[in-house]
Order: structure tokens, then sequence, then C-alpha cells
């Protein structure tokens, strides 16, 4: 899993697969199980929050926190509410410091099916990759945006389907939001 995120980071906009078959729930504490460890802070923003902190807690140590303090981030439902507005996003001395959002979205794809929603520009980007998310309102990309509108501040974002696939977008990268005649259709 590992491996698999860190080409997803390298290559962002494009969709892998996990290096296992099973649902989104069972990805996502896959890829938490990856990058947490008993050193980091995880917060989750999510009506189940409960549940969720328990799973993550068992197979990782991570202690939980609020947003504002939390190294990653975890919104099972595609949607913080806004929460991820308090995400830290690092110092100009410490960029690394700024969180890791990971995302629960309904569906990723590039390929074209569906209405392109918001367009990639950027390092490990040639030319502009178009995505196609569904579960994942387009108020929160926008709340991404702002949080990673000053470079190199900002918070690095993984996204898992209920498929499996999964799909990075770092802080490097610029999303431009959907407009008529954005990727060419």
């Amino acid at each position: 899993m590992f491996r698999v995120l860190l080409q997803a980071m390298a290559h962002p906009g494009r969709v892998y697969q996990a290096p296992f078959s099973g649902n989104r729930s069972e990805v996502l504490i896959s890829v938490l199980e990856a990058l947490l460890d008993q050193e980091v802070s995880c917060c989750v923003l999510s009506p189940e929050r409960e549940i969720y902190e328990q799973k993550i807690h068992a197979v990782t140590h991570c202690k939980s926190t609020g947003p504002g303090e939390a190294d990653f981030i975890v919104v099972p439902s595609g949607n913080s509410g806004g929460g991820i507005l308090e995400a830290k996003r690092g110092t100009l001395e410490y960029p690394d410091q700024g969180a890791t959002a990971v995302y629960g979205v309904d569906s990723l794809n590039t390929t074209g099916n569906g209405t392109p929603q918001f367009a990639l520009l950027g390092p490990g980007i040639k030319n502009r990759i178009c995505i196609v998310m569904k579960g994942f309102p387009c108020d929160e990309l926008l709340r991404i945006r702002q949080l990673n509108a000053e470079f190199p501040l900002g918070v690095d974002c993984i996204f898992i389907d209920r498929a499996g696939n999964l799909l990075c977008i770092p802080r490097s990268v610029q999303i431009q939001v959907s407009t008529y005649g954005l990727c060419g259709r």
C-alpha cells in the first residue's frame, strides 16, 4: 500500500488500484495503517467519528486530536462540513508540517465518464488532468483550494473510492474548478 501511495503522490491525478480487493472502508484503514503510527495524530471528521477512531487506533496506535493539531484528517464521507479549514498548513520554515487529508468518495475517474468537475495542473502532471469525482461536494474542493492557495503551505489529499481506487492531490498541484470547455469537452 505504501508503494502505491508513493506512486499516486508522485503522479497526481492518476487513479491507482489498491494492492488488494476491498471496499472503501477497508482500503481507507489500510492507507492509514501504511501512514500512521504512535508518533502522529489523527482527527476524524464524520458522524461515525468514534467508530472510525477506534478502528484507526487499533491498527495504528496514533492519538486522536482536533483538526487544528492533527497530522492526518480523515473524512470518510467526502464532506468535512468546513472542518478541513482548521487543518494545519505548515509554516514557511516547515511546510512539511501541513496535514494530510484522507477522503472517502463514491467514485473516481479521469477517463471522461461524466462531466469533469475539476482539472489539475502542476508538478507531476503533463498538461492537465481532468477529474470526475462523485460523492465529493464542490464546496469541499473549494476549501482545499483555499488551504493550498499559498504554496508551499497547504494540505496533501488522498481520495479513496468504493471500488478501492485511490488518487492523490499534493499541495503543490493547482486545482481548476470546471467551467465550460475546461477539459476540451
